[in-house]
């Protein structure tokens, strides 16, 4: 897809967003995402006060979100959207670590809680906890290109084979527009990790630990492996962990793992079937909480993030981001 297209994708959707919330019809209760067959566009709406979020993929369906003050039940242009009442945020469905590779070949995604994400990677949970501090010294992330200052981030790339780690060169993240209709197409040079956190041997085991999981379902082979580290935070009202909406990130797996949360709500979680009806939805609120995702199979996304208080907007949501390549990282083609 060609960077005018997907523009002007983006710009037919916002569009729509905008002219679907018009005409919606705002309830109290919780509203459930599930997609709508009857639609052929994706998106999704979170109605959160002045803020309006459409998603920036076609995948032939429509998400609605939670509202934060009110959720909504929306019926735009006489569709129908399904829904049901959520009261408090959902827990995600644990698996135990020796069913992770099972749980992924049968659904695509599975969670792990921190207890079985140390015992996954054999490592003292203390160490895992003992990372968090570098979360505080992330640059701001300079290429929002929704006009946005939440997200702080750094991002560094490593090679994983025969359970060794090497750091690769410095290089940008780039992803296609296909991926990425907000930010693909761009190469994107974000500061690199820092090297003391890189050194903790608790981070070789976490990479080994989680490439060898991806070649006992796709064979044992090298992996490229990116590395972000994300801050969202709430210091304009309202933070976006996803603002490219929902999508797949055009590597083999995807790890999400929760660093830290303080201050906020929303910030959900959901997954949902590339090629199906089907979608899970929950809350991760424990440090290293982990989500670990086929990505050639699902489509996920996180919605929005609100201070819990209004007068002490400072809050945040941490997380690290692991993705699994093979053959070789992305980058634009070359000519």
């Amino acid at each position: 897809m060609c960077p005018c297209r997907a523009v002007f994708l983006y710009l037919a959707r916002l569009r729509l967003a905008r002219a679907l919330a018009g005409g919606a019809t705002v309830c109290t209760g919780g509203a459930s995402f599930v997609k709508s067959p009857s639609f052929d566009f994706s998106g999704q709406i979170e109605k959160a006060g002045h803020f309006l979020q459409p998603t920036a993929i076609a995948i032939g369906q429509m998400v609605i979100g939670d509202s934060f003050e009110a959720a909504a039940s929306i019926r735009p242009m006489g569709r129908r959207w399904h829904h049901r009442a959520m009261t408090a945020p959902l827990n995600p469905p644990f698996i135990e670590p020796s069913q992770l590779g099972d749980t992924l070949r049968r659904s695509g995604h599975a969670a792990l809680s921190p207890q079985g994400m140390s015992r996954l990677i054999d490592a003292d949970p203390q160490a895992l906890m003992a990372l968090r501090g570098s979360w505080n010294d992330l640059p701001p992330d300079a290429y929002l290109r929704d006009g946005g200052r939440y997200r702080r981030r750094r991002h560094s790339c490593f090679i994983v084979e025969g359970g060794m780690v090497v750091q690769a060169p410095h290089r940008a993240h780039w992803q296609p527009v296909e991926y990425n209709a907000l930010h693909g197409g761009l190469e994107r040079w974000f500061e690199a990790m820092d090297p003391a956190i890189v050194a903790q041997p608790v981070w070789e085991q976490l990479l080994s630990r989680l490439a060898g999981v991806c070649s006992a379902l796709k064979g044992v082979q090298p992996w490229y492996v990116e590395a972000h580290q994300f801050r969202i935070d709430t210091a304009d009202g309202i933070g976006r962990p996803t603002p490219e909406g929902a999508h797949r990130d055009g590597v083999d797996f995807v790890v999400v793992a929760l660093v830290d949360r303080a201050g906020v709500k929303g910030g959900e979680t959901r997954i949902f079937d590339a090629e199906g009806p089907s979608g899970i939805r929950f809350t991760m609120s424990e440090p290293w909480t982990t989500l670990m995702l086929d990505d050639e199979r699902v489509i996920h996304e996180t919605t929005p993030i609100q201070p819990i208080d209004a007068a002490a907007p400072g809050g945040h949501r941490d997380t690290l981001v692991l993705t699994f390549r093979a053959g070789a990282f992305q980058g634009p083609a070359v000519r």
